[in-house]
């Protein structure tokens, strides 16, 4: 009886397995359909710091700034997948953006966050834009 037991935790082990497995390739399927493309750097001017987005449609993710020790932008893009070939942790080499990490979220909302990090003793100004016609999401920071 013990015997029959044990392999019965295993199979319900095995089954709740499968289930997880089969939310992260659904979570996929879903977010494939809104999709980062491409995430790119440019250094615009000595002061002036740009961080492109390339997007398969028009979904501006939630942007907000987090002040500290250790400056930060976070993007939240809500239901969106990234493309596989998309580093996770980019070093920009950059004087204003020193780095760009990113996160894939499954808990109570699904979303991949993307967190810009800031140098921490500069004074900035964030300018967020969408070029709709070419699904490019834009956050442009100017440093002093």
């Amino acid at each position: 009886m013990a015997w029959k037991m044990r392999h019965i935790g295993q199979f319900m082990c095995l089954i709740i397995l499968a289930g997880m497995l089969i939310s992260l390739s659904s979570y996929e399927t879903c977010a494939a359909e809104r999709l980062i493309e491409e995430i790119r750097f440019e250094k615009t001017s000595p002061h002036k710091e740009t961080v492109l987005f390339k997007l398969n449609g028009f979904y501006p993710p939630e942007v907000f700034g987090m002040e500290g020790e250790k400056n930060r932008v976070v993007c939240d893009f809500y239901d969106t997948g990234i493309e596989k070939n998309i580093e996770h942790r980019i070093n920009t080499g950059g004087e204003i953006v020193l780095r760009i990490r990113i996160g894939i979220h499954i808990a109570a909302e699904s979303k991949t966050r993307v967190v810009l990090n800031l140098a921490s003793h500069k004074n900035f100004d964030v300018q967020l834009r969408f070029f709709e016609q070419e699904n490019i999401f834009a956050i442009t920071i100017t440093g002093d």
